[in-house]
């Protein structure tokens, strides 16, 4: 006889079946947000259920560029999301292949190969992701093992030589130094011009066995940052355990919900800005409205953060974070 629980396993691979006998098409802008139709998409993503079984419901997906062209193919472990699994292939406009990876949750995971926009091998890169406990991952330094010029010649072989990094359009170089054994050694320099974040600005880095020791930034007038981490997250002043604090210092349980025993995390997103200040709240889950009012009352409440550094200037970043309302130990 079958077990309840692997007859209510093979009922939930046949409702997945019958929910995707037919494949299902969703509508992207050229940021990767979903909108409502094709008027407005960069692309289209094409879904259906994978025939692979695992723990986890897994989509085969194409994504087409408007002219029909293949973009990006591969498999997602969430229907409208991207989290890839797998190896995944992207594709430029003009159909060439553009990169050939494999993910993990999301995350590159594996031998990765880049392409010129005119078909040539750029790069291979070595990717690494850890699992040291079941709910964490750790991604080690990834190692440059190839990289050429755009005619195929070799700058870098066996994880040895010159490294030249692109802009996304191949037009600018990013960055370039030198690699020993696939890291990052001695002196390199570089350009960036963010126009989203009204950055643009030189530096010069010193590398040792692929550890930054130290970094500068110089912007058009002069002006230098240093640093010694090219991208530094937002942090509430005093690290994650003065943050905890500071909400349960202020978190007043709903009534209703505590007599309820009703329990769970509401997941907030905010802008940390520039200086520090918390902006543009927005409630992504929540097991309620009255945690949802809460968590943003006490959020609002919050004295600035530390800002987000990159290549030590303070940027806009989103960020978001989990509030748990839990009648454990109350």
């Amino acid at each position: 006889m079958l077990t309840k629980n692997l007859y209510l396993f093979i009922i939930a691979l046949l409702f997945c079946a019958r929910v995707f006998a037919q494949s299902q098409t969703f509508y992207y802008n050229a940021h990767g947000k979903q909108v409502a139709g094709p008027d407005s998409a960069a692309y289209k993503r094409v879904l259906t259920l994978s025939d692979t079984v695992a723990q986890t419901t897994m989509f085969n997906f194409t994504d087409y560029y408007n002219d029909g062209k293949i973009r990006l193919t591969g498999k997602t472990s969430q229907l409208k999301g991207n989290v890839l699994e797998g190896r995944c292939v992207r594709y430029y406009p003009s159909g060439n292949m553009e990169q050939i990876a494999n993910y993990t949750l999301g995350m590159m995971n594996g031998t990765t190969y880049d392409y010129y926009p005119n078909g040539k091998l750029y790069r291979v890169v070595k990717y690494e992701v850890q699992r040291p406990t079941p709910n964490s991952f750790v991604e080690k330094m990834p190692l440059i093992i190839t990289c050429n010029d755009s005619t195929g010649a070799p700058l870098a072989t066996n994880g040895n030589g010159e490294y030249m990094g692109y802009g996304a359009d191949f037009k600018t170089i990013a960055e370039q130094g030198y690699i020993k054994n696939g890291l990052k050694v001695g002196q390199w320099q570089g350009q960036i011009n963010n126009e989203k974040q009204h950055l643009k600005f030189g530096f010069n880095e010193s590398y040792e066995d692929g550890k930054l020791n130290s970094g500068k930034s110089t912007d058009d007038d002069g002006t230098e940052h240093y640093y010694t981490a090219r991208n530094v997250i937002p942090i509430f002043t005093g690290g994650e355990r003065a943050f905890s604090q500071f909400l349960r210092d202020n978190i007043r349980y709903p009534k209703r919900d505590r007599e309820n025993n009703i329990q769970g995390k509401v997941f907030v997103s905010f802008v940390v800005e520039k200086d520090g200040k918390l902006t543009g709240f927005k409630v992504l889950r929540s097991p309620g409205e009255s945690f949802s009012a809460e968590s943003l009352r006490v959020l609002n409440m919050s004295p600035n953060w530390s800002p987000s550094l990159w290549y030590g200037h303070p940027v806009r970043l989103e960020f978001t974070v989990p509030i748990n309302f839990s009648l454990r130990g109350q």
